[in-house]
């Protein structure tokens, strides 16, 4: 038993590094094409986790559990395997905000300022006062840690409805 749980570590974790190079490879893309912080062509990352969750259950069922894997062992894995790659991705971002391109949180202002205008339901007073109170928290870190509580509730979601479909237990 030790063993098995072993390997299916061992194989969720190189689906997660699998899903996190798919990730960040995807995120160089939308920057190279300049691709607006809020754009919701981004909800395509959700994607490659789904992708990779259901790959690294599926490959540890059939490859490493002889064809049968539970409900729970198949959420392990799947959960596992997204943990992982969103730590890693998140790692990456917080590497890529801080370091390589820290005008990403001015433009993440600047997003947030344009919305609260266009919603028109605010003076010029409150905007700047949401402003000032959203700058605080719009930090490489701050903006990394929300980003991997949000992803990982994703993915926890993500691999519990995956394993539904996977599961295979003898009758």
């Amino acid at each position: 038993m030790e063993e098995n749980q072993k390997s299916s570590f061992k194989v969720a974790l190189n689906y997660a590094l699998i899903t996190a190079a798919l990730l960040i490879v995807l995120d160089l893309i939308f920057y190279v094409m300049d691709t607006p912080y809020d754009s919701k062509i981004k909800y395509v990352a959700y994607l490659i986790y789904i992708g990779g969750i259901i790959w690294g259950q599926k490959v540890y069922r059939d490859a490493h559990s002889e064809g049968l894997i539970s409900y729970g062992k198949s959420f392990s894995v799947g959960f596992t395997v997204g943990f992982f790659a969103a730590l890693i991705a998140t790692i990456y971002a917080f590497a890529f905000m801080k370091f390589f391109d820290p005008t990403m949180i001015t433009k993440i202002l600047e997003t947030s300022e344009q919305t609260l205008i266009d919603r028109g339901d605010m003076t010029d007073d409150q905007i700047e006062q949401a402003l000032s109170m959203t700058a605080k928290f719009t930090t490489p870190f701050m903006v990394s840690i929300m980003a991997l509580i949000f992803n990982t509730i994703a993915v926890t979601i993500i691999s519990l409805v995956t394993s539904i479909f996977i599961k295979k237990e003898v009758n």
